[in-house]
Order: structure tokens, then C-alpha cells, then sequence
């Protein structure tokens, strides 16, 4: 067991999902060649290129429905919220589309999608950036909360077709080492 930061706990696990399955890209503001607001994306710009890893405006609503249409094409996005305060502007993709459109379309579409950030009281972020949003995304039929716990984070959820998920990781936390655990982990779709 090694011990790691957070940020290079996700970065290292997305990395490995990227690697491991074409479909896998990443979108968000300032996700590519910056790496990210805390750093998770660095340097996964440069390895698998602008269009895997791609830049957006601030535009979280936008980008939350690009995800969810191209999880209905096939591919496997990681929507990076630069905070969860922010995803509040993207209440109604996350809800309406992908909690819910795989039951609306009689299970014709799933939405493989990750949403993560980081939320909750972090330092000299105040009352702008430090609510917790779970109470209202677990309200939402199709969606699976998952909080921080190491790289099974990320693991969890892209491998299965059926797998809507947000991953949050507490503000504070960014800075804390923790161990990782090797995980083997069925990559065969449950059903919910």
C-alpha cells in the first residue's frame, strides 16, 4: 500500500480509465492544459489530447449536456466541476437527462457519465463556494452519490453501462494522505 494525495489518487485513476478504454474523456473548465483548478487533469491533456480532454466555458450547464449527449453516442465522459456550488447550475442535465433518461427511454440509452469536484467548506472559500449538494442529487432516480474513498472513486462507476454517478470529494481533503487499495472489480453492467 502507497501512500498519496488525493488530487494524484484521481488523476492516476482517471489516467488508468483513459488508457484502458478509448471512450473515457474528461471535460470541464480549465481541465486541459492548466490540469484542473486542483490539479486532478495534469498533464492528461498532453498525453491524450485536446479533444479527451477538453477545455470548456464557464458554462456548467452547457457542458453537463454535451456529457450527457455524448454518453448517448458512446462515450464514457468525466465531467469535472470546478465546485459543486457551481453544479447547481446544471441541476436540470444532471437530473432530467442523465438520472433519469435511461428510464424515460425505456432503457434505450444509458448515460455512463461521472460527474466529480470537490465541495463543502475548503479554505478562504466562504459562503460562495462551500455548499453540499448530496441531499439534492440523491433526491434523483439514476443517479449514485459516491464519496471520497480513495481511487475507488472513479472505478466504481465508468466500468458499468448503467453507471450515472457523482463522486465528490470534501474540500478539505485535497491535502490529505491517504492509502490506496488495489481493486479488482466486475466489469459487467448491474442493473439498479
Amino acid at each position: 500500500m502507497a501512500g498519496t494525495l488525493l488530487f494524484n489518487a484521481l488523476r492516476e485513476a482517471i489516467d488508468e480509465e483513459m488508457g484502458r478504454d478509448p471512450h473515457v474523456c474528461v471535460m470541464g473548465e480549465d481541465v486541459g492544459h492548466y490540469g484542473g483548478s486542483y490539479k486532478v487533469t495534469k498533464d492528461l491533456a498532453e498525453k491524450y489530447g485536446d479533444l479527451r480532454v477538453l477545455d470548456t466555458p464557464i458554462a456548467e450547464n452547457g457542458f453537463t449536456g454535451m456529457a450527457v449527449g455524448a454518453a448517448m453516442t458512446g462515450l464514457r465522459p468525466i465531467v469535472e466541476g470546478m465546485n459543486m456550488g457551481f453544479l447547481l447550475l446544471a441541476f436540470n442535465q444532471i437530473s432530467n437527462n442523465m438520472g433519469m433518461l435511461r428510464y424515460t427511454s425505456g432503457g434505450n440509452f444509458t448515460i455512463p457519465t461521472v460527474v466529480r469536484g470537490p465541495g463543502g467548506v475548503g479554505r478562504q472559500l466562504g459562503a460562495e463556494h462551500s455548499q453540499r449538494l448530496e441531499a439534492y442529487f440523491h433526491a434523483v432516480p439514476g443517479i449514485k452519490i459516491v464519496m471520497r474513498r480513495g481511487c475507488l472513486c472513479l472505478r466504481l462507476i465508468p466500468r458499468s453501462d448503467s453507471g450515472r454517478g457523482l463522486c465528490r470529494e470534501r474540500m478539505l481533503t485535497e491535502a490529505i494522505k491517504f492509502r490506496t487499495h488495489a481493486f479488482s472489480l466486475s466489469t459487467e453492467p448491474r442493473s439498479l
